[in-house]
């Protein structure tokens, strides 16, 4: 089973996104941190998430600070989707120097393609395993 850790500092926007994830992947195993520092926690444990999706504007540590965090501190980084309602061009070049796979704007289709391309998904949802059906 997937696990997909979700860290929004809004209970709710946490819910739409979670439900935008569960759309393309139903099977998958949803965690929550509501801020940075849950998500280096979740990171740091023997079972990390296999894909984490991050609001790039969160309390404690935003988005950016995480992933500079753990590069800082050795920890595993596993692919990380960051979705924000910035267009700021700059910001999003930082991110995917600091190891993001994406930087999106928050809406359902831009982090499900977002989704898709980092987990090298068909667009049924089933996995590319690059060999013959």
């Amino acid at each position: 089973m997937l696990n997909i850790l979700l860290a929004d500092d809004s209970k709710a926007i946490r819910m739409q996104v979670a439900r935008v994830v569960r759309e393309l992947l139903p099977d998958a195993d949803v965690l929550f941190a509501q801020d940075g520092a849950g998500v280096l926690k979740m990171w740091r444990t023997a079972m990390p998430p296999q894909l984490t999706i991050l609001d790039i504007h969160m309390p404690v540590l935003n988005g950016l600070e995480v992933l500079r965090h753990a590069a800082a501190d050795g920890v595993t980084i596993p692919p990380v989707i960051i979705y924000t309602a910035s267009r700021d061009d700059v910001l999003r070049q930082q991110c995917l120097e600091a190891g993001a796979a994406a930087v999106v704007t928050k809406s359902r289709e831009n982090i499900q393609d977002a989704i898709r391309k980092t987990l090298r998904l068909e667009t049924d949802g089933s996995a590319d395993t690059g060999g013959e059906p």
